[in-house]
């Protein structure tokens, strides 16, 4: 492509040279306030350090941020799964434990029922010795099952606290 013709090619002039700066035959610069391709080239160097500084950054971001936040959240997943296993087993142990006090009271229901009505025969039939021995050992069973229902209940309220 053929050079283009200077439209001023006695002077010095913006026109003829934007780009770049006049040049003598050894090709050192002859105009003092210089061009505008000169200006260019700076804000190319600007531009390419601010864009190198930015990838740093972005690197250093992912590194040092990003990277450290998905492992945690990969590992507050597994976390709450075990810890989903464990209250699901604690809600069990705690189902179980109320299973337990519900036996227990229905046991101790019967055995005082049984007592009462083993009293009730003695009073009736006054002194007889075998059934003192039943009335003994109904009593003993009796405060067995009040004994367990405590147990049970005091299990219930350790579990239902965890």
């Amino acid at each position: 492509m053929p050079e283009q013709q200077l439209l001023k090619p006695t002077e010095w002039s913006y026109y003829d040279y934007f780009w770049a700066d006049k040049k003598d035959p050894q090709g050192n610069s002859t105009v003092e306030e210089g061009s505008l391709g000169e200006a260019w080239a700076q804000v190319k160097k600007s531009l390419a350090d601010e864009v190198e500084v930015h990838l740093k950054f972005s690197v250093k971001l992912h590194s040092e941020v990003e990277k450290p936040l998905m492992n945690f959240r990969e590992n507050f997943k597994k976390d709450m799964k075990k810890c989903d296993h464990h209250i699901a087993d604690l809600c069990k142990q705690l189902a179980s434990c109320y299973a337990s006090v519900e036996k227990a009271r229905k046991a101790l229901t019967e055995q005082q029922r049984d007592l009462e009505m083993k009293t009730q025969q003695l009073e009736i039939k006054l002194s007889n010795k075998t059934k003192e021995e039943d009335i003994k050992k109904a009593q003993r069973k009796s405060t067995q099952a009040g004994d367990d229902l405590m147990l049970c209940v005091d299990l219930y309220n350790q579990a239902q606290f965890k």
